[in-house]
């Protein structure tokens, strides 16, 4: 509730609600970290950062062009989305690049014991189903078709989420009736 400051800094607990656990070494190109929050309470401010010690924090060294060591870490950030509504954010981050490349079939919508994703292509693709809450529940690789057993979901709105080896190229969302 209170903005962190020189005076005020942020904690270092050793805890994050969305975390990346390998180093991105590449210096030339964009990596995607995705996660969703959900706050619990009516927050002011946002915190987006390394929240670990030394001994929880995995390095690299990496030198510049001058062979010296720089004693400096960062990231760049782009496309952070903080939103009353979390589906706002799906479509936002839905950067679909591979969209035209690759057909992606998705039957029945709305669905009840049964939900197939085919894919018009070879490419390998991984299916990830959340509910509302964003709890993971199912995750699955599958190349041209995946007939998921959904008999045991609730009756509700779910999300899912399709990505291939470069990233997320379909999500949105389903009904279970």
């Amino acid at each position: 509730m209170n903005s962190f400051s020189e005076f005020n800094p942020c904690p270092i607990d050793n805890f994050t609600h969305i975390n990346e656990t390998s180093i991105i070494a590449d210096t030339i190109n964009w990596a995607r970290i995705s996660g969703t929050f959900i706050a619990d309470s009516s927050y002011q401010y946002i915190a987006i950062g390394n929240f670990f010690d030394d001994q929880h924090t995995d390095t690299i060294h990496i030198r510049d062009s001058d062979t010296t060591i720089q004693n400096a870490a960062y990231y760049y950030i782009d496309n952070v989305c903080v939103s009353e509504d979390s589906l706002e954010c799906l479509i936002i981050n839905n950067v679909n690049d591979f969209k035209e490349k690759i057909k992606l079939i998705i039957y029945p919508n709305p669905f009840n014991d049964k939900l197939t994703f085919e894919n018009e292509s070879d490419e390998s693709l991984e299916i990830t189903i959340y509910d509302f809450l964003f709890r993971k529940i199912i995750n699955q690789k599958f190349s041209h078709e995946v007939l998921l057993n959904t008999l045991l979901f609730e009756k509700g709105i779910y999300l899912y989420e399709v990505k291939n080896k470069m990233g997320i190229i379909k999500n949105g969302k389903v009904v279970k009736l």
